[in-house]
């Protein structure tokens, strides 16, 4: 995740020629004597400093003293490193961190190049308000527009080519590529530690803040990677960042785009392709199967509902289909039939004769089979029902009803 608070814009964009100082703790105000007045402990804007303190000098009456210090723990302090005596340090600019005036200002030094030599030439600094479009850009900074202080206003962030955002700390948070007027311009984003990976974050004081990357008219927006096995992959995290559902491009070069249909669709319902990549809801080829290994017998010579074999179903086209064992336990002959119903209505059914040979006492047994395609409205029942042409019992076993859902 990064910041860019427009406070940190002064110490963190760096590039060709760019003059961006560390920050200071604290600016003067009034001009004070070196030898004592800014030494550890003393008060400067409000602050008490303490040692190692960068102070930005730049009220003093011999303005050759103005430039940025570093407090000791006794006594006057001394120039910083990154402007030491003899530098020469025209249009630099410095970030204030703290104080009661200053904190949060930036400053730069307006002298022109050959009088601005720390120590010799006297110094000046001011606070970095630029109001001109044409003078926004320069050394690769950013610039206020029509006011001073905190807030960057109405201008552009303008960086120069090959630039850079930085932390505190010198490292790079974005890069920018200026390919060049006329061909599209990059923004690389560098992770901090190896093995990890940049975060783009919203944060703010509200509970639920929206995030949206919106393209130009009929532009669109794209997800690549430069190589590797996750290479054109789009993955949605957990809130966690621990799990995922990834969306992946195909590795041939065919491209294509399919389009979503307006609405949620209904339960039971898949995406269906018309061939051109448009999207619609339809309803999936459910199969639903009942079965049962349990005996199952009757003498009825009317119909009636084999043990098991009822279901609902609601608005579609379905698919029965039926199978089982039916057997014959005595001497005599019998013919059955097997019926699929509808709310009690017969809707389709198979006849068997079951012959016992020389009427010998032993047991026959037949597998049978029946299927239909029933239309159902609303919700209604499905059921498979059997019957006997006689009193004779006949019993079913290992018996399946498949219903596959068509439309």
């Amino acid at each position: 995740m990064f910041n860019l608070p427009a406070l940190n814009l002064f110490n963190s964009i760096t590039g060709p020629g760019a003059a961006v100082r560390q920050p200071v703790r604290v600016a003067t105000t009034t001009s004070g004597t070196l030898a004592t007045s800014f030494a550890n402990g003393q008060s400067v804007d409000g602050l008490s400093l303490v040692t190692n303190n960068r102070i930005l000098i730049k009220n003093q009456v011999t303005a050759s003293e103005n430039g940025i210090y570093v407090v000791q723990s006794a006594g006057a302090p001394i120039r910083a490193t990154d402007t030491d005596t003899g530098s020469s340090i025209s249009g630099i600019t410095i970030r204030v961190q703290s104080g009661t005036v200053n904190g949060g200002r930036g400053f730069v030094c307006t002298n022109a190049a050959g009088s601005d030599v720390v120590g010799t030439n006297s110094l000046t600094f001011v606070v970095y308000t630029l109001t001109s479009a044409s003078s926004v850009f320069d050394r690769g900074i950013a610039i206020y527009s029509g006011t001073s202080g905190n807030v960057l206003q109405s201008s552009a962030l303008q960086i120069s080519a090959g630039g850079s955002l930085q932390d505190n700390n010198a490292k790079t948070i974005l890069g920018f590529v200026f390919a060049g007027a006329s061909t599209a311009n990059n923004i690389e984003i560098t992770n901090a530690v190896t093995g990890n990976f940049p975060n783009l974050s919203v944060v703010g004081t509200d509970t639920d803040i929206n995030l949206i990357i919106k393209a130009k008219g009929t532009g669109v927006i794209g997800v690549a990677s430069t190589g590797g096995v996750a290479s054109g992959e789009l993955r949605l995290f957990s809130p966690t960042l621990a799990d995922y559902v990834s969306l992946k491009a195909p590795t041939s070069p065919l491209s294509y785009k399919l389009t979503l249909p307006t609405g949620q669709g209904a339960a039971n319902h898949s995406l269906l392709n018309d061939g051109s990549g448009n999207l619609s809801w339809a309803p999936m080829n459910v199969v639903t199967e009942i079965s049962a290994t349990t005996v199952a017998s009757t003498s009825s010579t009317t119909f009636v509902t084999i043990t098991s074999m009822t279901t609902s179903a609601t608005t579609g086209t379905y698919q029965v289909t039926f199978s089982g064992s039916f057997s014959l336990a005595n001497t005599l002959n019998v013919t059955f039939s097997i019926a699929l119903f509808l709310d009690g209505t017969i809707i389709t059914h198979t006849q068997r004769d079951m012959w016992n040979i020389n009427s010998q006492a032993r047991s026959v047994i037949m597998p049978c089979h029946t299927q239909a395609v029933i239309t159902v409205s609303g919700t209604q029942t499905i059921d498979v029902r059997y019957k006997a042409s006689s009193s004779n019992l006949i019993s079913i076993t290992n018996r399946t009803m498949h219903i596959w859902r068509l439309s």
